[in-house]
């Protein structure tokens, strides 16, 4: 096991023991009332020039790792993130805002075409999500999903996981579609708590939770942020920071204008 792995592994420990002591165990360990998540890759992924990651903010339905105890969980976890891929269970996905847009940005950004009868476009992309835990949408009937204290009881440890993420699918471009649209002036001008917010450098709020991120912040409708990312594992990876197409019902117009917007940010970093 590399350093790397054993280190996911030791986030995803303490991702299980802060639910398992928390008052929230009751759902995390029911599978008809929570999901658990990890990132993945595409089968063709680690062959591409440009490895486009795409990051949005949860999801509301997936599969559960094996939730006997903290070590079943990780190593769970683990063998997802480095066998599981991207695969047929995503075909009926494909069609929705968030991804016919990423769909639409990877093209515009590689210029390859696929074709759609045989192939999808998933195999070519690794993708994750903010927060790894979150319940099944019919259990949290409200939005937003997580709802506050469950990000805040699993934040510190996700921003860990999301920097070993981008050292295990070393990426060349990041895309994250986590922040919400308004067509309101005056919001356009700051982040949303619910997005990236917490994972921005210098970003406090009352708990005083510091990110890791240093964010441009650009004020718009479809493009919030960018950067050029370097740690100690990854160097000048591009990150370009959207608006979820999916929060405010957008033509498929303007998805393709959305992508144009992207992939300028993109190439102007």
């Amino acid at each position: 096991m590399t350093e790397l792995e054993e280190e996911i592994k030791k986030y995803y420990k303490e991702l299980y023991n802060v639910f398992d002591n928390s008052q929230l165990t009751d759902w995390f360990k029911d599978k008809e009332k929570s999901c658990h998540f990890t990132g993945m890759r595409g089968k063709n992924y680690k062959t591409q020039v440009k490895k486009l990651l795409i990051i949005g903010k949860s999801t509301n339905g997936w599969g559960q790792l094996n939730t006997k105890n903290a070590e079943t969980f990780s190593q769970d976890a683990l063998e997802k993130m480095k066998n599981e891929y991207i695969g047929d269970n995503m075909k009926e996905r494909m069609s929705d805002a968030f991804w016919s847009t990423s769909y639409l940005v990877w093209h515009k950004l590689t210029g390859k075409e696929i074709d759609t009868r045989t192939d999808m476009f998933a195999n070519y992309i690794a993708w994750t999500n903010l927060y790894k835990i979150v319940p099944q949408k019919e259990n949290s009937p409200k939005m937003p999903n997580p709802n506050e204290d469950q990000r805040l009881i699993q934040l510190e440890i996700v921003k860990k996981i999301l920097k070993a993420e981008f050292a295990f699918f070393n990426p060349t471009h990041i895309l994250f579609i986590t922040e919400q649209h308004t067509k309101n002036e005056e919001h356009k001008t700051w982040w949303n708590g619910e997005g990236i917010e917490p994972f921005i450098k210098d970003y406090n709020d009352i708990q005083k939770m510091n990110g890791f991120l240093n964010i441009k912040n650009i004020p718009g409708d479809y493009v919030r942020g960018k950067s050029l990312y370097s740690d100690e594992n990854v160097k000048n990876v591009k990150i370009v920071i959207a608006t979820r197409p999916d929060y405010w019902g957008c033509t498929n117009q303007e998805r393709d204008f959305m992508a144009d917007k992207i992939c300028s940010a993109f190439n102007n970093i």
